[in-house]
């Protein structure tokens, strides 16, 4: 980082704005006396940088930034990193109020596009960070954070002081607790540690090898040329075996053949020559143009079974084209038997209103026959009293002689008695209707089975349907959720290597952090070797890159996934979605396989009204 232009209006004792600039500047010195404001200068490079001064022994401390007696101060800071111009400016204030607080506000980075500008009004730039994001920014951006800026480059006044007056060995223990290079001594410890297990490990390995002692130049003298003679000889076998192998394989094969040939001597000893052997010449080139034929319908076969494996290999899952096919079967099916049950629903109907009217009929004759009854039973109660009246009359009469003007009484008998019986008939006749017209009410089936059956069978070819038009939806989400897992594994293999390289640039920067201390010819203030190099100046660049890359491979994996969760949670609403349109589906054929007939007899089965 090197500074162009500090700028500040109303921060610690700089009330007016004041400017400080670092151009065509390769070193400079701030000379002064005490109070003139030297340090300050220092502490608003840093607060421009970090929100922040070390010599106000606290990072979230910020009211010391304000000149007394004013409410609003401005630190603006120009300078160069990794080859691009920035300006930072923070802005500090005092709110009114029973208890005044001081807060920063306003807080930007940004990237000047022109690389000579000083970050003026009319000066194009992009933004980079804001308010809270400043501080993490710069950070990556010089790859220090505001402890180690302090400890390396802002050197504190009183610790530089206690190093200027320190003697040698103090100053190496100032260095050492400035830079933080606590960390080579632990190496050395641990170093010295495993110096100690190494020993001790090469003392055991001494004492194994005294063990050997009977190594000597004659025995491994000897063993190397028994080693020789047999490897010699391993060799030798190793050439001879492959023979040897072919001739014992050469040796069975032929024994076998022997035998072979003698069984086949046998059997053609006791062949006989039959009857058209003329003929087999014919046969025999017949059979030869039709195993010729076969060959070429083979090959011609075989080219097809491999285009229809290719295919097969391209259409998409079997089990799920056999779910559609038999979900098709069973629509096909339902709606072959929809027209018979609303055909027979519609039969079922007309019977009902026929057997309602025959009800009806049949209930008016009831009627008619029951008032007809009770006429006809009052008329014989009448006819059998008028008869016992008659009766007494006669045994009363008789013995007497009639009158002159008495009619004959059996007329009158007769008449009733014909009623009597004619009543008798048409109640009869009454309670067979009546019991008929029961039966056939009785008989007629239910026609709510049949309405339910028709609804049904609509909401399953509805749900079959259903079915059909999401497959695609379905295939296309678990494809796009395959890519976004791929994707997702892309993105987390990014991100280890980033965090890999941002630990190496971080070493780097360790060493680079010892730079200001070091000389080419001289000591090294931590190991007291001499120094033949300088690291690498670019450090904090690499780091700074580690960094950005790691941030952003860190994004793309939150954001791949965030896709992954969304399309696993919509690929598990799909598979709900589709168990429970199955179930629907499996019920509603269920209960249609109660209600329909065979489909070779087109009848229906209805169920009992109990």
């Amino acid at each position: 980082m090197r500074p162009v232009l500090l700028e500040m209006t109303g921060f610690a004792s700089f009330r007016e704005k004041t400017e400080v600039s670092f151009e065509d500047t390769d070193y400079f010195a701030l000379v002064g006396p005490t109070g003139a404001g030297k340090s300050t200068v220092i502490d608003a490079l840093t607060f421009a940088l970090y929100g922040s001064v070390a010599r106000w022994d606290h990072e979230g401390l910020v009211a010391p930034a304000l000149a007394p007696t004013v409410n609003r101060a401005t630190v603006r800071l120009v300078f160069d990193a990794g080859g691009a111009r920035y300006h930072v400016v923070r802005e500090v204030r005092r709110s009114g109020g029973k208890k005044p607080t001081v807060s920063v506000k306003n807080v930007r980075l940004e990237r000047l596009i022109d690389p000579a500008a000083l970050g003026g009004p009319e000066d194009d730039a992009d933004a980079v960070a804001a308010d809270s994001e400043v501080t993490p920014a710069v950070e990556r951006l010089l790859g220090l954070t505001f402890k180690h800026f302090c400890t390396c480059v802002a050197l504190p006044q009183g610790d530089f002081a206690e190093f200027l007056h320190a003697k040698a060995a103090d100053r190496q223990k100032i260095l050492i607790k400035l830079l933080g290079l606590e960390v080579y001594e632990r190496i050395g410890r641990r170093a010295g540690v495993t110096a100690e297990q190494q020993k001790q490990r090469a003392a055991v390995l001494t004492e194994q090898l005294g063990s050997y002692a009977d190594a000597t130049e004659e025995a491994v003298a000897e063993l190397a040329a028994r080693m020789t003679a047999l490897t010699e000889l391993d060799a030798r076998v190793t050439a001879a075996l492959p023979g040897l192998n072919d001739a014992t394989r050469a040796h069975d094969e032929a024994r076998q053949r022997v035998v072979a040939l003698t069984t086949e001597l046998k059997v053609l000893d006791a062949v006989e020559r039959p009857d058209g052997v003329e003929d087999l010449e014919t046969r025999r080139r017949d059979a030869a143009d039709a195993a010729t034929a076969a060959r070429g319908a083979l090959e011609s076969a075989e080219t097809a079974d491999e285009a229809a494996r290719a295919a097969l290999a391209a259409a998409p899952a079997r089990s799920e084209l056999e779910r559609i096919r038999a979900d098709r079967t069973e629509l096909e099916a339902t709606e072959t038997a929809l027209p018979r049950l609303e055909e027979a629903a519609k039969t079922a109907l007309q019977s009902k209103d026929a057997a309602a009217v025959a009800v009806t009929e049949a209930l008016a004759v009831v009627e008619a026959a029951r008032k007809n009854r009770d006429s006809t039973a009052r008329a014989a109660e009448d006819t059998a009293a008028e008869a016992a009246r008659a009766r007494q009359d006669r045994d009363r009469l008789t013995g007497l002689r009639p009158p002159a003007d008495l009619g004959d009484l059996s007329a009158d008998s007769a008449r009733v008695a014909k009623r009597t019986a004619a009543a008798a008939a048409r109640l009869s006749s009454a309670e067979a209707a009546d019991a008929e017209a029961r039966a056939a009410l009785a008989a007629q089936p239910d026609v709510a089975p049949l309405a339910a059956a028709r609804s049904d069978a609509r909401t399953l070819y509805a749900v079959c349907e259903a079915q059909r038009k999401a497959a695609p939806e379905q295939a296309a989400r678990r494809r796009e959720l395959e890519t976004a897992r791929s994707a997702f594994a892309r993105a987390d293999a990014e991100v280890t290597a980033a965090k890999t390289a941002v630990t190496e640039a971080e070493r780097a920067g360790q060493a680079l952090s010892l730079r200001a201390g070091l000389a080419v010819g001289h000591a090294c203030p931590v190991c007291e070797q001499e120094v033949t190099a300088l690291p690498d100046a670019g450090g904090h660049a690499h780091l700074a890159e580690a960094r950005e890359r790691l941030e952003r491979a860190e994004g793309e994996r939150a954001t791949a996934e965030a896709v992954v969760r969304k399309l696993e949670r919509a690929a598990d609403r799909d598979a709900d979605s589709a168990a429970s349109a199955a179930a629907q589906a499996e019920e509603l054929r269920a209960v249609l396989a109660e209600v329909a007939g065979p489909p070779d007899t087109g009848t229906a089965r209805w169920p009992s009204s109990g």
